[in-house]
């Protein structure tokens, strides 16, 4: 069935993933490197593939990726009951657990999406 809950952390990482495609993709023409999110073929034409600031951008974005997905399955809750857990959270959990949370990845999703619109 329809799950409020499931559609809201799944719509949520369809924003995260196309506003950090977009944004990898532009930054990869700005300096010519190997910071797409998959990793280039040899011989790729990029100017920039192995030296240090590429390999740290790339780590920047692992890092934002692992924390997007640890502020996407906290929503999931281990010590709930079965019956609930099929039924689905509903609204008022979903949007309670994130507003303790402070609605972290949607802000810095947000962040990198603007940054990306700046420059584009």
């Amino acid at each position: 069935g329809l799950s409020f809950h499931l559609a809201a952390v799944l719509l949520s990482l369809g924003f995260i993933t196309y506003i950090e495609h977009v944004l990898r993709k532009r930054l990869s023409i700005i300096f010519d490197a190997c910071i797409l999110s998959k990793k280039c073929q040899p011989g790729c034409s990029h100017r920039h593939s192995t030296n240090l600031g590429v390999r740290l951008l790339n780590l920047l974005f692992g890092a934002l990726a692992i924390f997007h997905l640890a502020y996407l399955g906290s929503l999931f809750d281990m010590d709930a009951d079965d019956s609930v857990e099929e039924q689905g959270y509903g609204m008022s959990y979903t949007i309670h657990k994130w507003s303790e949370l402070s609605w972290a990845s949607h802000w810095v999703t947000f962040g990198c999406w603007v940054f990306y619109r700046l420059i584009s």
